[in-house]
């Protein structure tokens, strides 16, 4: 029998993780959108004769960036699934 405060406690890490959860989320897109603006840079650069080696930099930067959060997001979706919410 679950009491009271038990309830409370799993809605709460629920509540948390839904947060959380909407936080990568933002983040991923947000990240996706830096990565298309840092291709465009790069493609500037290109056309421009520019050097390329820091406007690449900040592209692998954001696209280990975006990696390490797909995964935490995934990670995440993962331990709500399994404590008995769907997302």
């Amino acid at each position: 029998m679950m009491t009271q405060g038990e309830g409370t406690a799993m809605h709460s890490v629920h509540y948390w993780g839904a947060v959380e959860l909407a936080k990568l989320e933002r983040l991923v897109r947000v990240t996706n959108a830096l990565i298309e603006l840092q291709r465009e840079v790069i493609e500037h650069f290109d056309q421009a004769g520019g050097d390329l080696n820091s406007a690449t930099a900040v592209f692998d930067g954001l696209y280990a960036g975006l990696a390490s959060c797909v995964a935490d997001r995934h990670r995440l979706r993962t331990n709500i699934t399994v404590a008995g919410y769907a997302v």
